[in-house]
């Protein structure tokens, strides 16, 4: 017998039963209300494929989002450079981005968005403590200098001090809703701005348009088919996974060609399992999205 065309046989097998059943259900409720059999239904499907979802998960509501794009002009690393910095002194190119000094600061800008600005060699603490309510106004009122954009906003994710100097993290939003591989960690020494590490985009938003998104039982379905997918593999995939919380924000994409950044509606799922990562999906194509580096947890 050819065992390897048998299990390949049974993977295929398993994405479309999955895909018929999940078809049927949605056949019989329409495409964004389900009732209280219908959600009995798919409940046990998802168990039955190893994930526990409560219902609060399963009727979220269904919405229309904007997906955005931003054109990247071979201008702005040295855009960003010399709002952060004033005038520099030397740049270089590096294998993915670019390297800015000045006198007493320098900035490292990856094609990515990774950014990392240090002034006077500043090394950030490993621990801070917490803020003052005057403190937090200050620091919230810092951040909307710097992050101030009509088309973008921030989140505060923590925030403290050390010796005097204000840190916080935060997470970039457009429309409301956070771009969660969009992080930056920062410090402050009074209104001067000592550090930035971590992912942002100052792009400015050329383009946007509506488009149609999964809704949260779609994105479960597809993950149910993965997980049985990887288990046919004899992927060490825990039994059972259980939805913590489940909620839309945005990620970044950068287009292949490096030319336009888009911003498109995503699926963030976090399981209750303390050895299992949080889950993204782009909620337009379904496509599981794989993400390096920082994302809000």
């Amino acid at each position: 017998m050819d065992w390897k065309n048998i299990k390949t046989f049974m993977i295929i097998l398993l994405v479309l039963v999955n895909i018929f059943l999940a078809a049927m259900l949605f056949h019989r409720t329409g495409m964004d209300i389900y009732d209280a059999d219908a959600i009995d239904n798919i409940t046990e499907l998802l168990a039955s494929g190893g994930i526990i979802a409560d219902k609060e998960f399963l009727t979220a509501e269904h919405e229309s989002s904007k997906v955005y794009v931003c054109n990247i002009s071979e201008d702005y690393n040295v855009e960003i450079a010399k709002a952060l910095m004033g005038e520099y002194i030397e740049a270089f190119a590096t294998p993915s981005g670019a390297e800015f000094f000045a006198e007493d600061s320098m900035l490292s800008l990856d094609e990515d968005f990774e950014i990392r600005f240090s002034a006077n060699g500043f090394e950030a603490p490993e621990t801070t403590n917490a803020l003052e309510e005057a403190e937090r106004e200050s620091l919230m009122e810092k951040l909307s200098s710097l992050f101030s954009d009509e088309k973008y906003g921030f989140e505060l994710i923590s925030s403290g001090k050390k010796d005097g100097l204000l840190f916080a993290e935060t997470v970039q939003t457009v429309s409301g809703r956070s771009i969660d591989n969009h992080t930056l960690r920062c410090w402050f020494d009074g209104d001067r701005l000592l550090y930035l590490d971590g992912k942002w985009c100052f792009l400015s938003i050329d383009e946007s348009f509506s488009a149609h998104t999964l809704d949260s039982v779609n994105i479960l379905f597809i993950e149910k088919s993965e997980l049985e997918s990887r288990r046919a593999e004899q992927e060490d995939i825990p039994d059972l996974l259980t939805v913590n919380n489940m909620s839309l924000c945005y990620c970044s994409h950068l287009s292949v060609d490096g030319s336009k950044l888009y911003i498109i509606p995503s699926w963030h799922i976090e399981w209750a399992e303390a050895d299992s990562n949080d889950t993204y999906y782009n909620a337009v194509s379904g496509e599981k999205t794989v993400f390096e580096g920082t994302i809000v947890n």
